[in-house]
């Protein structure tokens, strides 16, 4: 979606506004974010139930839902993260040299063709390490879930880093061991894909 949302903001006009739009949630507060988005979502007073009433469709608690808390996380944290793979990519596009676009359309190749054959491939370890950065921080996401969920309901959307939290300070209960296993393995998980990350960025530079 990213790499899609980049090829056409590198296109249109009026394009620096538009990535401006795209990237205002990124430098916005996630606690804001996140309160803003569990008020939306509210089944009595949120946007979404009441557009569902106005077209006469069932109401839907999505964050009291625990086969949908998850997913409606996931929506928000990939809206607000949108903006940042944007401009990483964007980078990457507008370092392909021109001459290579002119040398295509010289031979006959459609824009589907440029974007296959040339675009992809050349931005291939541009999107390599924007896969790896949305996973350190999938692996590292709190926030935003904890603002929105605290974990619930049901633990449906207990990340890690949220059970680690409620473990060591939630409820009456301290559990500090679990807690700090489960860091160690955080950590871990982690610099693993740091190193990975450092390696691609290397291969990339050379």
């Amino acid at each position: 979606m990213s790499v899609s949302l980049a090829l056409v903001l590198n296109k249109i006009r009026f394009k620096n506004f538009y990535r401006a739009c795209f990237f205002i949630p990124v430098v916005m507060s996630t606690v804001a974010i996140g309160y803003t988005w569990s008020f939306m979502f509210d089944p009595t007073n949120g946007i979404f139930s009441g557009i569902s009433k106005l077209l006469g469709l069932p109401v839907v608690d999505f964050l009291g839902n625990y086969k949908l808390a998850l997913y409606a996380v996931i929506f928000v944290d990939i809206w607000k993260g949108q903006g940042n793979n944007m401009i990483i990519l964007l980078a990457g596009l507008q370092s392909i040299p021109a001459d290579v676009y002119e040398s295509a359309r010289i031979d006959g190749a459609t824009t589907w063709q440029q974007i296959r054959y040339i675009t992809l491939p050349l931005l291939k370890p541009t999107i390599s390490v924007v896969i790896l950065l949305t996973t350190i921080g999938c692996i590292k996401a709190f926030d935003l879930t904890y603002v929105m969920t605290k974990g619930g309901p049901f633990n449906s959307s207990e990340l890690m880093t949220v059970r680690i939290f409620n473990e060591a300070f939630g409820g009456s209960a301290h559990y500090y061991g679990y807690a700090s296993a489960e860091s160690t393995i955080l950590f871990v998980l982690v610099l693993i894909v740091s190193l990975i990350q450092l390696k691609v960025t290397r291969e990339k530079e050379a």
